[in-house]
């Protein structure tokens, strides 16, 4: 190469470089630098472009000698200002590189790049509404930049607002398909609204983009582990290949192991990398979530304590501890300390990132939130979410944006905020009620059904209780009525008799309502059980091993749902045993119904 640029002065090489840079030809562009200093050596460009790849590469030294350097010759050029803060925010120096940047904008306010680092250190530093307009001004300077898309999806996130954050990464694969980091991030936020089949189409494409990538590798596998374990595993040890000390791909190989019966030698290889770590507090962690899945809640309690000693504001420990107690039933232990509520209380936001079901179980707590008000308490939620909640006693459901009030409480601090120990009766039971035309519509409809009219639910895929299961339990009780929407609503064309209600489901309102008016039903975790135990109405729900807190039970009872029933699997990835119990369950539930009077 230096043959071919014999004739070539420092300039041209440097940009040479820079666009070396952008292909990811790192020692290409080193070596062209290099001949650059030799014939200049004190080139400000020559010195910081060398230090933007010693910070690629994570080679703090080096970059602060080289990038130093280049300030002290040139202090206000903006984008050596930019890579002098990209140096102080990879040695923790957030304020510095604060200050960095804001004199780099001030002198190029034009620059889209510079305006794009800027809003993700503001992202950073938790200052959202700032990320957003600095990311919105970038993308004003240079809209087909792929990166500043995903950056404005990130603030989307951050923002709780699901649809744009998504709108956003599909920009940035409009214009890249190849953009492994909005992939992965469409297939979280997918993943996380329970659109499994996006999810996992994202997380293959992501994984396609960077084939080689273990942190792709892992999040694809994730995505398969339940619809095709056997891939799943094949993907975790490509990644465990290329990466054998990553954790993330340790912990989801444990998890795979425990889904195939393999429980000795999931805990075997997590409790070697724990020693092997010299109990590091991230590799703790990753053992009580594998201990979670297994329903070993008590031992996973153990291991995050020894994770909490070590770092004791791990706000990913207290969370884990906290779901751990509430699945042992263990509510004196929960509150950390919150005897009484905050009377100051502006209003409570439920985030468009909150899942659904966490939302229904949640609002159990917002009367009590509101005791002792002068006036209702005012709660903001997504349009979808808001008529479900309607009807609760002291609450005032408002449009109004609370995200910007003095000490509006988020939805999911709720429980950071009560002391739940004696909450947990049945008293409580029920507090959602439906439209009241929803509901008479769906009993007009359903008036002529034999009874017991039976709402049902399904795993779909190989694996989980799927609906022949179910059909053929409640089919010799009752009337069999299939709750499922979208695609799960295929599988049953090959069950004429069961009721398609699902073709009248369009909305959780309508979900609500058909709940309501049925008379039993089953389900695994999903929203149908939640509504089923917000009305008070009788279901059996099925659950991993490694269950929900929310469905923490006392004698085969739920203890936040008390009119539900807990089968939890015995062992983790067997549903065998929950198969065989469910129907001896429903012919005891239905019979209990009838001696209480009901049909």
């Amino acid at each position: 190469m230096s043959a071919g640029l014999a004739g070539v002065g420092p300039g041209e090489r440097v940009r040479a470089a820079c666009r070396l840079v952008t292909q990811s030809r790192l020692d290409d562009a080193d070596l062209l630098l290099r001949e650059a200093l030799s014939r200049q050596p004190q080139d400000p460009w020559a010195l910081n472009a060398l230090g933007g790849i010693a910070l690629l590469r994570q080679d703090l030294e080096a970059a602060r000698r080289l990038i130093g350097a280049a300030a002290t010759i040139r202090p206000d050029e903006p984008e050596i200002l930019a890579n002098l803060a990209g140096l102080h925010s990879q040695g923790g120096a957030a304020d510095e590189a604060l200050i960095c940047l804001e004199r780099a904008v001030t002198l190029a306010p034009g620059h889209a790049g510079i305006r794009r680092q800027h809003a993700e250190l503001l992202l950073s530093l938790s200052r959202v509404a700032e990320a957003a307009d600095e990311a919105q001004r970038s993308l004003e300077l240079d809209p087909d930049s792929v990166g500043t898309w995903v950056t404005r999806g990130l603030v989307a996130i951050a923002q709780s607002d699901p649809p744009l954050a998504i709108a956003c990464f599909r920009e940035a694969t409009q214009l890249d398909e190849a953009c492994v980091a909005a992939w992965h991030n469409l297939a979280e936020l997918h993943a996380r609204g329970r659109d499994t089949a996006e999810a996992l189409r994202c997380a293959e494409r992501a994984y396609l983009a960077a084939p080689g990538s273990p942190v792709q590798l892992v999040a694809f596998a994730r995505q398969l582990a339940e619809a095709d374990p056997e891939r799943a595993q094949g993907l975790v040890r490509r990644a465990l290949a290329l990466a054998p000390a990553d954790l993330q791909a340790i912990e989801l190989a444990a998890r795979l192991d425990l889904l195939r019966g393999a429980d000795r030698k999931a805990f075997a290889d997590l409790a070697a990398c724990v020693r092997q770590s010299g109990k590091d507090p991230a590799a703790l962690l990753a053992l009580a979530r594998v201990l979670g899945v297994a329903g070993r809640f008590a031992q996973a309690l153990q291991s995050i304590e020894e994770a909490l000693a070590q770092v004791p504001d791990s706000s990913e420990a207290r969370a884990l501890r906290k779901e751990c107690l509430l699945s042992l039933g263990r509510f004196d232990a929960v509150a950390d300390g919150a005897e009484t509520l905050p009377r100051d209380i502006a209003g409570v936001v439920i985030p468009a990132t909150m899942p659904i079901c966490e939302i229904i179980l949640a609002a159990r707590f917002l009367p009590r939130l509101a005791e002792g008000r002068a006036a209702a308490l005012p709660v903001t939620a997504h349009p979808q979410i808001a008529p479900l909640l309607d009807g609760l006693p002291q609450i005032s459901l408002t449009g109004e944006k609370l995200e910007g009030a003095a000490n509006a409480l988020l939805m999911p601090e709720i429980m950071a905020h009560l002391r739940v120990e004696g909450i947990t009766d049945g008293a409580a039971v029920p507090y959602l009620a439906p439209d009241a035309g929803r509901a008479e519509a769906w009993r007009r409809a359903l008036a002529a059904l034999p009874g017991p009219r039976i709402g049902i639910l399904w795993h779909p895929g190989r694996q989980g209780i799927g609906l022949s299961c179910l059909v053929e339990a409640a089919r010799a009780l009752g009337t069999p009525l299939s709750l499922a929407v979208g695609e799960l609503r295929e599988e049953l064309e090959a069950y004429p008799d069961v009721i398609d209600a699902g073709a009248a489901i369009a909305e959780p309102q309508d979900l609500l309502a058909a709940v309501a008016t049925l008379d039993i039903v089953i389900a695994p975790d999903s929203l149908a059980a939640h509504l089923a135990g917000a009305l008070g109405r009788p279901a059996l729900v099925f659950v991993p091993a490694g269950r929900h807190w929310a469905w923490a039970e006392r004698e085969g009872r739920g203890i936040w749902y008390p009119s539900v029933d807990v089968l939890t699997q015995a062992k983790p990835g067997d549903w065998s045993d929950v198969q065989a119990r469910l129907p001896i369950s429903l012919v005891a539930r239905l019979a209990e119904l009838a001696s209480d009077g009901h049909p």
